[in-house]
């Protein structure tokens, strides 16, 4: 609720503030002046800016979580870690045999399967993961792929 107060303030703000950095100052206007000389014209364009703007950050920290693609992966979890400064990712480094130098980063979709999968390091696991459009910073800050599910695998 206060999100939207603060909105609707900025909003007011933001028009008012555009009317005088474009109005004429060689007249003597009072702000109740510029007010009245507000159209549906400044109400929309302003709108759209704001919404615009919104919108871009909003997709750049929510993301957009279209699914792209997914599969399995077998092989054993290298390391396990948490990054991020204001979201906390955490991630799974995963390799297909214990032998092997590549090493695959996978992002894991929430806490619980994080603790799971710490618990499972340098075992044979096979990963059922998934990709979107567009993660977001939230949501695995941009990586391709998210661990969704795991299950043990017979040697």
């Amino acid at each position: 609720m206060i999100c939207i107060m603060l909105a609707i303030i900025g909003f007011i703000l933001t028009i008012i503030w555009t009317k005088l950095w474009l109005a004429d100052t060689s007249e003597d206007m009072t702000l109740t002046d510029y007010v009245d000389d507000i159209t549906l014209t400044d109400i929309l364009g302003i709108s759209g800016i704001i919404l615009l703007i919104v919108s871009i950050i909003g997709i750049y920290i929510y993301g957009i979580h279209y699914n792209t693609g997914g599969g399995k992966h077998i092989g054993y979890i290298s390391s396990i870690e948490t990054t991020g400064i204001i979201y906390k990712t955490p991630r799974a480094y995963f390799k297909t045999s214990l032998r092997s130098s590549q090493e695959d980063e996978y992002c894991i979709e929430n806490m619980k399967l994080y603790d799971k999968l710490n618990a499972l390091q340098s075992e044979n696991i096979t990963i059922t993961y998934k990709s979107y459009l567009v993660n977001g910073v939230k949501n695995c800050s941009g990586e391709d792929a998210i661990i969704t599910n795991f299950e043990a695998t017979k040697n």
